[in-house]
């Protein structure tokens, strides 16, 4: 797919990115054994990826190939991107909130919202950053091969990928409850799950995520929509218990999955590399994530505390269905959009992570850009398979707030926290307390610090045990879930019971 230049047999849109002799020499005086040899390994086989290309093609500002018979992948603007990111977090993760504000209480749920919203933004800046050091990067996974080799490819590579299916099996739960609640559960639960299913692969094919990014419009304007919708029904309905509790009394177990609840809200991350790669300008990340976060944090501390303040303790999750019969069909028609896009977004980019990694192993690694049979074939092929894998999760784990909890304890702190820290550390490992002219730095010395507090975070999350002194709180996110099967309140698995109630 790409031209061999007469530089050594090295392609021109590589050679950009490919050090120079002197700034080799250079790395090898300020970089340790392994991290230079971890460094090696990805840009050889970044040339030898390369190599095997061929065809008649065009070289572009960043690096990408592009030709007549190819598909051009960075083809958005800052905006769509924004919108995309928008649509993929502001969707599910809204509509927990209130019902985790009512087990924690207004001020902490404020409190927890906002500061992690602000750390979101953060660590979301930091994936951009890394993106623009080492463009060739366009998962987690070539982020785990360029920090630690094939190990750590393994490793990011699959945990991104868990994420991913587990969210887009949120979607399918969410899409069983609205067709419940729309048709008054006419028929078993699962007949729905496998309309989801057929639904949300249909919409995935499209190759490209500028395709996505109009419908992605779509979206954000039908989650808006709706949740206003409840806002006002809930806010003119006397029925319910309008009195907020502070600090409410609750169980470690609920109260700790309302926690992970408000993570799982901001946990975008692991889409970010494949979102960023496709902008025309990587640089415009930033503008795309200063729209995400603070569109993200006001709906979210608006759409909380309305409703759970009019709401009370009886709030339920997901927050649509606090709303009465008849507003609850209304607002669920109206989240159609949000609730099968956000959950394809998250497909589709595990499924361009699978194909790109598919192709390479065979050798063939420019074939993801080929518009040909093979090509077509193999990317609908995985498309299927990822849908039919978040199908099952979907089905083993019926009880929408557990599996979004689930999602948090296991993966979700890592990628929107701990992994980000290493990512920094990683970027910025030559001036990690010291300014680039060797002078300290206090602003470099409050960012290390402030990544170690974020790392600290997500192993709380995820329940890396570290000294014994924190060893209850740090297994909190996946004991409190664990709780929830083993009593039984996460649900009964491939269930024809209403999942509405």
């Amino acid at each position: 797919m790409e031209p061999i230049t007469e530089d050594k047999g090295v392609p021109a849109s590589t050679r950009g990115h490919l050090p120079s002799s002197d700034s080799s020499m250079e790395m090898q005086d300020r970089d340790s054994t392994g991290t230079r040899e971890a460094e090696r390994i990805y840009q050889n086989d970044a040339e030898k990826d390369a190599r095997l290309s061929m065809g008649p093609v065009n070289s572009t500002q960043e690096g990408e190939v592009v030709g007549k018979d190819l598909v051009d992948y960075q083809t958005m603007n800052w905006f769509h991107g924004g919108m995309l990111m928008i649509a993929e977090c502001i969707s599910l993760g809204i509509l927990g909130l209130p019902n985790a504000m009512a087990q924690l209480g207004l001020f902490p749920g404020i409190f927890l919202i906002i500061v992690l919203g602000i750390i979101a933004g953060y660590t979301g800046a930091v994936i951009g950053e890394f993106k623009i050091k080492f463009p060739q990067v366009h998962s987690m996974a070539d982020a785990g091969r360029m920090i630690g080799g094939k190990p750590l490819e393994i490793l990011f590579g699959l945990g991104q990928n868990v994420v991913l299916l587990f969210i887009a099996a949120a979607h399918i739960n969410t899409f069983t409850i609205m067709m419940n609640v729309l048709t008054e559960h006419s028929t078993c639960s699962v007949v729905f799950s496998v309309i989801a299913l057929v639904v949300c692969a249909l919409c995935t094919f499209p190759r490209t995520l500028k395709a996505m990014s109009f419908l992605s419009c779509a979206s954000c304007l039908s989650i808006l929509v709706a949740v206003s919708i409840v806002m006002a029904a809930v806010g003119s309905d006397k029925t319910h218990q309008a009195a907020p509790k502070v600090l409410p009394k609750t169980s470690f177990k609920e109260g700790m999955n309302a926690a992970l609840n408000i993570v799982l809200a901001y946990a975008g991350h692991v889409t970010y590399f494949g979102f960023f790669s496709e902008l025309k300008n990587p640089r415009d990340y930033r503008k795309s994530l200063i729209l995400l976060q603070t569109t993200a944090v006001t709906l979210y501390v608006l759409v909380a505390v309305v409703i759970y303040c009019y709401v009370g303790q009886d709030v339920k999750s997901p927050a649509l269905s606090s709303a009465g019969p008849l507003i609850r069909k209304i607002a669920y028609g109206v989240a159609i959009p949000t609730i099968v896009i956000a959950g394809v977004l998250n497909a589709h980019v595990a499924s361009t992570a699978v194909y790109r990694w598919a192709w390479k192993k065979r050798g063939h690694p420019m074939v993801y850009k080929e518009r040909s049979t093979r090509a077509w074939v193999s990317w609908i092929a995985i498309v299927i398979t990822v849908w039919t894998l978040a199908w099952l999760i979907a089905e083993a784990i019926p009880t929408f707030k557990y599996l979004l909890g689930l999602v948090s304890a296991l993966f979700s702190g890592w990628y929107s926290f701990g992994i980000t820290s290493v990512l920094y550390w990683f970027t910025n490992k030559e001036h990690l307390w010291s300014d680039k002219n060797g002078n300290r730095s206090l602003t470099r010395q409050c960012l290390t610090l402030l990544n170690i507090i974020i790392f600290g975070i997500g192993a709380i999350i995820v329940g890396l045990p570290p000294p014994r002194i924190c060893a209850e709180i740090c297994v909190a996110g996946l004991t409190a879930t664990g709780m929830a099967f083993a009593d039984g309140t996460s649900g009964k698995p491939f269930t024809c019971e209403d999942t509405s109630v």
